[in-house]
């Protein structure tokens, strides 16, 4: 390569580089907004909920991060919000209903500066109230790193239903099997997981090609429900040992498939 080639690749190189910073947002102005998250029902902050955030505009490559965050003790997260952008913020939590949250780009102005005059630590901005999901959510804490088949059985106590109580976390062993004890056995019921360090596995029912790894359901009867933590095609393989074709091209669940796999060790 030439001297002269050389230099302009040089330039070029920093150029890139440059480029790359600005659409991570090194160089936008953020101010920080307070977010509460709480059941809808009680009014109870939620903590450990992952608010997930996008800025409304499309290709915005030079534009600023999106912002994002996790609840502490109290329910809040404090996220960044860059300027001239449009947001929406989404919490996917366990036992609630999927919830939005939408300000135009005018917000920012109403924000304080980060440690600027009312920039009050105790300040909340915005609260999000997730309204309960029907049913039982079980989630199903498993070891870190974990891939495989998750068993959940299901034992009534026969106590009165609490109805304050909508969330049960297990513990699941070595090979993924858990039992919940529940005041009575409902089909109106979901499934999440989240490993021993707290992470959340990810939900992905319906992409059966997704390499994604996820927790996946497979099947369930009155008092038992298996999943899979792995990808699609394996949730697949799976799906095909416990349902059987009949003659008009539709599966159902082979019962005394699904009983092997779910005793299997």
């Amino acid at each position: 390569m030439f001297r002269g080639q050389s230099r302009r690749a040089s330039v070029l190189l920093i150029g890139v580089i440059a480029t790359s910073l600005t659409g991570c947002g090194l160089f936008h102005e953020y101010r920080p907004m307070r977010v509460l998250v709480r059941d809808a029902q009680t009014k109870q902050p939620l903590q450990g909920a992952e608010i997930e955030g996008w800025n409304m505009v499309m290709l915005d490559v030079f534009g600023p991060s999106s912002p994002h965050g996790t609840t502490d003790a109290n329910g809040v997260a404090t996220l960044k919000i860059g300027p001239e952008r449009g947001f929406n913020l989404r919490v996917d939590e366990p036992g609630y209903e999927m919830t939005d949250h939408r300000e135009e780009s005018s917000y920012f102005n109403t924000l304080p500066n980060r440690g600027g005059p009312g920039d009050d630590p105790k300040r909340i901005d915005v609260v999000m109230d997730l309204p309960r999901r029907h049913g039982t959510t079980v989630v199903v804490v498993v070891p870190d790193g974990y891939r495989g088949l998750v068993r959940v059985k299901f034992e009534p106590t026969n106590d009165p239903p609490d109805p304050t109580k909508h969330i049960y976390t297990v513990m699941a062993d070595a090979s993924g099997r858990a039992v919940v004890r529940v005041p009575e056995i409902s089909l109106s019921r979901d499934i999440a997981a989240r490993y021993r360090s707290g992470k959340k596995v990810p939900w992905d029912g319906n992409s059966p090609n997704s390499e994604r790894v996820a927790i996946r359901y497979l099947a369930e009867t009155l008092d038992t429900s298996l999943c899979l933590i792995g990808t699609g095609p394996e949730a697949e393989e799976h799906d095909q040992q416990i349902r059987k074709q009949k003659p008009d091209g539709r599966r159902e669940l082979d019962q005394a498939a699904y009983d092997r796999l779910f005793r299997q060790r």
